[in-house]
């Protein structure tokens, strides 16, 4: 019976404020960060949802990222246009206590991950014990390997019918972003992230289903390592005799 949410500001600085709200009303800071726990400054990314374990709250820094700390926003009106895709740079994992005590409290890892990730939709997470003593922290999303998806949803829910394909114009990129958008013709993956808290490296990465968006599972299992099912969306392109259309999957 507690929301977990977070607030981000671009100026003077980037700063993420992370809190949680009980059922009562009471609101508590977890951690209010302008740098990453290497020193290095955080970016203002695009954040759609965070993860949850049992003693964590675990914020994705990816590097879709405002560009001039939101200025272009602010002058253009568009938060589309302000949005830039860093290339080849990592996407961190911020990892917040979720029950502050004295010993581990506010921001506890910056984790990177390579090669750099967006997500707009997380599925599972849960924390283990390797044999070390060590926390392992199993993070599950529907991934995307670039910033390509954000240019080309103004097409999403208008199924493209089927017929020819049109001439793809040719791409250049804009902001890391590849320009003109082509037709979306499918979703990102779903991945399973492994990452070692104590020692703040990634373990391994997994794509467990191509093609998966809106990830859901049976929330008994919510941060428990037994959960075995999770149920998304696949999009399948149109082809000259076939309409585009969306498909409901089971992953084991």
């Amino acid at each position: 019976k507690e929301i977990f949410n977070f607030a981000l500001t671009t100026v003077p600085v980037p700063r993420l404020v992370v809190f949680s709200t009980t059922e009562a009303g009471k609101v508590t800071i977890l951690a209010d960060f302008t740098h990453r726990t290497d020193k290095s400054p955080i970016q203002a990314p695009y954040i759609h949802s965070l993860w949850l374990t049992e003693n964590y709250v675990i914020i994705p820094e990816s590097p879709m990222v405002l560009k001039d700390r939101g200025a272009n926003m602010l002058m253009n009106g568009s938060f589309l246009s302000s949005i830039s895709w860093v290339k080849d740079a990592p996407t961190y994992c911020h990892v917040i206590a979720r029950h502050p005590v004295q010993q581990k409290e506010g921001l506890v890892a910056s984790i990177p991950v390579n090669p750099g990730f967006f997500t707009f939709h997380v599925a599972n997470a849960f924390e283990t014990k390797d044999d070390s003593g060590e926390t392992i922290l199993t993070l599950d999303c529907a991934s995307f390997s670039d910033g390509d998806i954000m240019h080309q949803l103004h097409s999403f829910g208008t199924p493209h019918r089927k017929g020819p394909a049109a001439e793809k114009a040719a791409q250049t990129t804009l902001n890391g972003i590849s320009y003109p958008p082509q037709q979306q013709s499918g979703f990102g993956d779903l991945v399973r992230y492994k990452l070692n808290l104590d020692q703040s490296t990634t373990l391994s990465i997994d794509t467990l289903a191509k093609n998966v968006e809106f990830p859901r599972f049976n929330q008994d299992y919510a941060l428990k390592k037994k959960n075995r099912f999770v149920y998304g969306c696949q999009l399948q392109g149109f082809t000259e005799k076939k309409d585009e259309t969306g498909g409901l999957i089971k992953v084991d």
